[in-house]
């Protein structure tokens, strides 16, 4: 079964869609690292607020990893 992707209007194979999107796998990836290269700031200030809040957990996990 074949879908056209919104972003490049490719026609692909089902398999090659997100689940529940319209955009093929490949226009998905651009469409995330250019997100992460615009948002690069916002990002890494969620992920340091994250790793505040579960400081405890995420060392915990990391001994019993190691």
């Amino acid at each position: 079964m074949k879908k056209t992707c919104i972003e490049c209007k490719i026609k692909k194979d089902i398999d090659n869609f997100i689940k529940a999107r319209n955009l093929c796998k490949d226009c998905m990836k651009e469409y995330k690292k250019s997100y992460q290269l615009k948002n690069k700031e916002l990002l890494k200030e969620k992920s340091r607020k994250y790793y505040l809040e579960n400081k405890d957990n995420i060392l915990e996990k990391a001994s019993s990893y190691y």
